[in-house]
């Protein structure tokens, strides 16, 4: 027996030790079926299952409630968000706005894309945990009668599951900032004007100042990230009904007055779709639950060695799947079951005597038991991120349409470049969250599923206590993608990323000589294929929208970047704000005079398109170390044909870590860097090995049954 316990401490440092990487993050969490333990089936089934000294048909039925919970939440968390988790236990993420000064472009994430204002600072926590209420039915029944050694088992949990992501977020500052003109919108909001004369002579010129000008005013936007993950709230992005500044010339009496007076324009309703895939559960609400039967496990076997001291037996198994299968519209989605597929394979059993007392009152046995299946292709809906852009299901895309209207690209500024090319799409009106776009309908299946017990177990009169180890692995996921044309990314030309581009622009003329052509919103087509969670290409570093060469406001890290010229007659710069000559719009974050410059869009836009599905990095296999004991009690004899029997039972589950982040051949920099991608597909996943997800867990059980004959 020392020499037992010495063996079980060592094999629990193992699987200390192989719990000690690293893990990427998946978008998906496929956990250890709750059916999937075969030592909490042989647990104090010594006396009652492969007997051999049966005259005829034989069996036990046993009830098992189990409570399980897990631990080990940041293991779950790093598992779902990967190296964005800060702090010493990662269980947290920041989020800041493009407008905050000294904001890590590098792990937090950016609040614009969550319809927060661009000062906004705040910190979400998480620290998940999955707890299990189990009835466990199983049931043995020796068929001696039709052949010596032939056996079933069936096996049929009843699971009560709840899922809680426990996510927190604590706002710093809910900020106070305007979004600017054309970011998220076309219209602005001038407020009251101030006129001045600036030049007495001929011409006479008047300028009018706006001194609170914006796009979108904080009260239209998020006051929370929460809002924006869990209760679908979107921000309101104005009116399509504004006033945009134009210059007039009056002509009396010889003399010409500039003056300036404001046009009505209509731009279409801008849609801000919310979140409806991978939402985060909300804070204080209810958790996450489900119930029913996880499988039903049908196993026929026959032991081909059946003697008074040992058996070895083969058999096949059948898994037909009773519980849900994954929908991918939260992140952190219970579950119940094995994700609905149907499993088959094989049993191999074995049980041998190593010790016994002269009047066999004491015993010492040895158990193994190893089940191989595989599990064949189910239906299942997922969430992924795009590829070499982890958490990027979070991020925002913009919706794109063809023919451009409008809209020109120039080679050289000016509004008579030397060369202009027409881009293929410009911005449609409409924003949604990456993972409404990235959630596809998919076939999953599993090469090999493992599930194997040394199980000890020492005999004293009636009394049985079992002490073991538990080993379960599973191989890597095989994911395909279910072609469906319906799809929103099927025709790679209509979606594009955002990230901190400028969607419109503004066509005005500057020159008192011209006062003939009205001003325009012109939807521009930039797009940033190298943006990230954490930050767009523009390159934002404070408030200020004018701080920066090249201004960020004029898109310089947009995909192949063109001046934006309206092709009129005659042809006008497209600016990034509507600050033409005889207006002063005075940008309210600095107190300065917002001048227009000419902003830059995409010729052509980068597209997403399913061949930029991180398929192979939401990919998932599973290993875990499980030491157990139980003890129970059995009235032999007590009762003819009738054996009861009851006990218990604890055990710790470990599972693996993941250890790919290590991987210093793991780079992503050179496709997110390059804002000159013709797809975002070109980049091929860089950390494409598969993740080591699962959940460590404790639990513990009653047991009790009866045997028969």
């Amino acid at each position: 027996m020392n020499q037992y316990t010495h063996t079980m401490r060592i094999l629990f440092l193992l699987s200390i030790v192989s719990s000690s990487f690293v893990i990427a993050n998946s978008p998906f969490i496929m956990i250890r079926p709750q059916g999937a333990h075969t030592e909490r089936e042989l647990a104090g089934w010594l006396h009652h299952t492969h007997l051999n000294d049966a005259e005829s048909n034989y069996g036990t039925v046993s009830l098992m409630p189990i409570y399980s919970k897990s631990f080990h939440s940041q293991q779950l968390a790093k598992c779902l968000f990967g190296n964005d988790l800060l702090g010493c236990d990662c269980r947290a993420i920041k989020i800041s706005g493009s407008g905050v000064a000294g904001r890590d472009a590098t792990k937090e994430w950016l609040a614009d894309y969550f319809g927060l204002p661009r000062d906004y600072q705040s910190t979400i926590s998480f620290a998940p945990r999955i707890e299990n209420i189990i009835v466990d039915f199983n049931s043995y029944f020796g068929l001696d009668e039709l052949y010596k050694g032939l056996f079933i088992k069936i096996h049929a949990p009843i699971v009560y599951t709840k899922w809680n992501l426990h996510f927190t977020e604590d706002i710093h500052d809910k900020g106070s900032a305007n979004h600017h003109p054309g970011y998220f919108n076309g219209c602005i909001t001038l407020g009251t004007g101030n006129t001045t004369q600036v030049q007495a002579m001929n011409p006479k010129i008047n300028v009018t100042t706006y001194s609170n000008a914006y796009g979108i005013p904080r009260s239209s936007l998020l006051n929370s990230f929460s809002a924006y993950a869990y209760k679908q709230k979107t921000p309101a992005l104005g009116s399509t009904n504004c006033q945009l500044p134009k210059q007039t010339a009056t002509v009396a009496s010889g003399a010409t007055t500039i003056d300036t007076t404001l046009v009505n324009v209509t731009t279409p309703a801008i849609t801000f779709n919310p979140l409806r895939n991978a939402q985060f559960a909300c804070p204080g609400c209810d958790d996450l639950s489900k119930f029913g039967i996880a499988d039903v496990n049908i196993t026929f076997g026959w032991n081909a060695l059946l003697n008074h001291h040992s058996h070895v037996g083969l058999g096949i198994q059948l898994t037909l799947p009773t519980g849900n299968r994954p929908q991918g519209k939260t992140v952190f989605e219970p579950i119940i079951g094995n994700g609905k597929h149907v499993a088959f394979g094989g049993l191999f059993t074995a049980r041998t005597t190593m010790w016994e007392t002269e009047d066999e009152k004491q015993k010492l046995f040895l158990s193994v038991d190893c089940n191989i299946t595989h599990l064949f292709g189910a239906k299942q809906q997922r969430t992924f991120d795009l590829i070499n852009k982890p958490n990027s299901r979070y991020m925002l895309a913009q919706k794109m349409k063809s023919p451009a209207t409008q809209l020109t690209g120039g080679t050289t500024a000016g509004a008579s470049p030397t060369t202009t090319k027409v881009p293929s799409a410009q911005f449609a009106h409409e924003f949604t969250p990456v993972a409404n776009l990235t959630t596809f309908n998919t076939r999953v299946s599993i090469g090999v599923q493992t599930d194997t017990v040394f199980m000890m177990s020492y005999q004293h009169g009636d009394f049985v206590w079992d002490i073991g180890y538990n080993l379960w692995t599973r191989s890597c996921e095989k994911i395909k993608l279910q072609c469906n044309k319906n799809n929103t990314l099927a025709d790679g030309k209509t979606w594009a990323l955002k990230g901190d581009a400028q969607v419109y622009g503004y066509a005005g003329t500057t020159a008192p000589s011209n006062t003939t052509l009205d001003p325009l919103i012109v939807s521009l087509s930039g797009t940033q294929s190298a943006a990230t969670i954490h930050a767009g290409a523009n390159g934002y570093t404070s408030i200020d929208t004018t701080v920066g060469t090249p201004r960020p406001t004029t898109n310089p890290g947009v995909n192949f970047p063109l001046y934006a010229v309206n092709a009129t007659t005659p042809a006008q710069v497209i600016n990034d704000n509507p600050n033409i000559g005889g207006v002063n719009i005075i940008n309210p974050l600095t107190g300065g005079n917002f001048m227009a410059q000419q902003v830059q869009t995409s010729v052509d836009p980068v597209f997403l398109s399913v061949s930029d599905i991180d398929v192979d990095g939401a990919r998932t296999k599973g290993l875990s170390h499980t030491v157990f004991t139980n003890i129970i009690y059995t009235w032999v004899g007590r009762k003819e044909h009738c054996d009861p029997y009851i006990g218990g039972g604890i055990e710790g589950e470990f599972h693996a870590k993941n250890n790919r982040s290590k991987n210093k051949s793991c780079n992503i920099s050179s496709c997110n860097s390059s804002a000159r991608s013709s797809s975002s597909s070109s980049c091929k996943n860089a950390c494409s090995s598969c993740n080591y997800c699962g959940v460590s867990q404790w639990s513990v059980w009653i047991k009790g049954g009866v045997s028969f004959n």
